[in-house]
């Protein structure tokens, strides 16, 4: 027999079933958590319909396509629905001496992906524009040291107020999947730095 549940008892479920998927704030962001507040409460934040249309996104369990763990995130990019394709998701409040860190494989397409990380609907903290031309994983490392501020608001500059972190893309049709997003202490000697080693076109 199921129990259908009505009125408060009912909000309070789903709820607690939204507060179970907030990211633990040991720094290292689920999977499944990113997936479920993109799709269901943010895939469209911040993006037009036309670049919704050239996305599509998924969980992918796919072994020889995943770096760590047993699932990251599946990228199509279709430049025939738009020329520019574009999906978000939230994150947790970074510290001010915090780097996003994140690993992107490519077939070695002829795209190009540039990194927004939004502190208000018109304010975001922008990277350079990256080409993924290369064949295998890479690691992408973002901080206010190696991307400029866009926005209309001084007060929105802080790095530790950006919550949403959107990904641009251009070029040819193109599969790739993300990997391995967390948040970093501070650094000195990264594996991989944008800024220096993929200049902007």
């Amino acid at each position: 027999m199921t129990v259908k549940a009505r009125g408060p008892v009912a909000i309070l479920i789903v709820a607690a079933f939204v507060l179970s998927l907030i990211p633990s704030p040991a720094g290292s962001l689920s999977f499944e958590t990113v997936s479920f507040l993109g799709t269901v409460l943010s895939w469209n934040k911040y993006r037009t319909k036309k670049q919704a249309s050239a996305i599509k996104a998924s969980i992918n369990k796919e072994k020889k396509f995943i770096r760590h763990g047993d699932r990251n995130i599946k990228i199509v990019f279709d430049p025939t629905a738009y020329k520019q394709g574009a999906l978000g998701f939230n994150i947790k409040s970074m510290k001010a001496d915090q780097k996003l860190s994140f690993w992107i494989f490519s077939p070695r397409c002829n795209i190009t992906m540039q990194v927004r990380l939004f502190t208000s609907k018109d304010s975001f903290w922008e990277s350079a524009v990256f080409k993924l031309d290369y064949k295998g994983w890479k690691k992408f490392l973002l901080s206010p040291g190696n991307t400029n501020y866009n926005g209309v608001k001084e007060k929105n500059r802080k790095w530790e107020k950006a919550g949403h972190v959107q990904l641009l893309l251009e070029g040819s049709a193109c599969v790739i999947y993300v990997d391995e997003l967390k948040f970093l202490p501070p650094y000195k000697e990264p594996d991989f730095r944008p800024d220096l080693q993929l200049q902007p076109e």
